[in-house]
């Protein structure tokens, strides 16, 4: 639109959840990239990934049976115990690697480093700048650089500090030992403090919620989940959500009327995950949640 372009190759990865931290580091193999080289301890689940696909669908992901079975397959090679341990999610999302693709080429041969482009100074068009390429892991670092492009553009020379100032997170939230957290409830009782639990998969507690509630002005379901890790656990949000919701009405931030809508819209996203991993105790859970809210919320006909 802006008269510039740009050759970009969209290349899905996906990634299969577990739902128990078999290792505390992380396991990578030692091979040319492919599917199912690493394995991330992240709280208390275990991730594998990934997968590299061509797509043309950037907008709304997903993943597909196959690349859950090939992932579990690779991971069971480096880790024995996956093929025992409960698969309770599956998600991806989409790189924009640089440059144009071969029609044979493997998109895992595309660098994934990443680039910042002053349009002004290829195309001539000033102040539009593009960031492509790049990842997950380097997402801050690449903050970093476009801010500082923007500054220096319009003058600002004061230096960016994205390095040096953590994410708004809790200490514990990389590695959330569940045993801790239930033994810190059990002495809230025992000294007469009892605190709700709200979700029971990932121990989080009504005053934690209601603290995250507090320190925002605006706050969502996803919020929520993202920064307590409610809804996260075997049962995806199944048990908490509503509970969740109640909470967000209350704090008047949910709209009137607007509670159950936006609960069906919640799980509905988690369902994206659960589909491709139902099988086993997945599968009977998803039976019992689906059962659950089309007879006590109706919101099969909502």
């Amino acid at each position: 639109m802006a008269g510039a372009s740009l050759e970009i190759v969209f290349s899905k990865g996906s990634l299969v959840v577990l739902n128990q931290r078999l290792v505390n580091s992380i396991i990578n193999r030692c091979r040319p990239p492919s599917s199912g080289d690493i394995l991330v301890p992240h709280g208390p689940v275990l991730i594998i990934g990934t997968t590299s696909q061509t797509t043309d669908e950037i907008e709304d992901p997903s993943v597909d049976e196959q690349e859950v079975d090939l992932l579990l397959s690779e991971g069971e090679k480096m880790l024995p115990q996956v093929d025992s341990t409960r698969a309770i999610r599956a998600y991806a999302g989409v790189r924009p690697l640089m440059g144009a693709r071969e029609a044979d080429e493997d998109s895992r041969k595309i660098t994934r480093d990443f680039l910042l482009i002053d349009h002004g100074e290829i195309d001539g068009i000033k102040g539009f700048f593009s960031i492509v390429g790049g990842k997950l892991t380097t997402y801050r670092l690449m903050a970093e650089r476009t801010v500082d492009a923007l500054g220096k553009e319009m003058g600002n020379k004061t230096p960016c500090s994205t390095a040096e100032k953590p994410l708004p997170f809790p200490a514990e939230y990389t590695f959330r030992d569940l045993g801790a957290r239930l033994r810190r409830v059990l002495e809230w009782s025992a000294l007469r403090q009892p605190d709700e639990i709200l979700c029971e998969c990932e121990l989080v507690t009504k005053k934690e919620v209601s603290q995250e509630i507090k320190n925002l002005p605006y706050l969502s379901l996803k919020e929520v989940q993202e920064r307590t890790r409610a809804g996260m656990g075997p049962c995806q949000g199944g048990f908490c959500s509503p509970r969740l919701t109640a909470l967000l009405s209350e704090a008047g931030k949910i709209p009137l009327g607007k509670s159950l809508s936006i609960l069906k819209e919640f799980l509905e996203e988690r369902w994206k995950g659960i589909r491709p991993v139902l099988w086993g105790p997945q599968l009977r859970e998803e039976q019992l949640i689906q059962a659950l809210y089309a007879e006590l919320f109706n919101l099969d006909h909502l």
